[in-house]
């Protein structure tokens, strides 16, 4: 869950300082003219700040299938006596489940950390916004 919401957030951060770079220069530019009112300043960065709050709360694909999967034919079945089992055989079946556990991951310890580095950049951000809202509450 954090990492999709880590996503969201990298997400909406990039494109919105994209969209309020490119109106602060739109707005730079156009300053001096007269019908650039500053009504239409005022509804334009209202504009980009909506987009930063868009971007973050719309997730980034939607998945629309058009066709259902093809079903693969079964293969036909097959059985074919087995030999008697050897002792070499045995030797070559745990040789081959050590290589498959030394690819696995390992298992998570007590000494693991609570928050992965991801969770704790989303927590601390969430901080910040829960500050900067607490501010603005205040100052209204």
């Amino acid at each position: 869950m954090s990492e999709a919401l880590l996503a969201a957030l990298w997400r909406a951060s990039w494109q919105g300082g994209l969209a309020v770079a490119v109106l602060w220069c739109f707005c730079r530019a156009l300053e001096k003219r007269r019908w650039f009112s500053a009504d239409l300043r005022c509804w334009l960065w209202r504009a980009a700040y909506l987009k930063l709050l868009i971007s973050l709360a719309v997730s980034g694909s939607i998945v629309l299938p058009i066709l259902p999967a093809a079903k693969m034919p079964e293969p036909p079945s097959v059985v074919s006596p087995s030999p008697p089992a050897t002792n070499e055989d045995a030797t070559i079946r745990s040789a081959s489940l050590d290589t498959v556990s030394a690819l696995l991951p390992p298992a998570v310890s007590a000494t693991s950390p609570l928050l992965s580095w991801q969770e704790t950049v989303l927590l601390f951000y969430l901080l910040g916004v829960g500050v900067c809202l607490v501010r603005v509450i205040r100052a209204g």
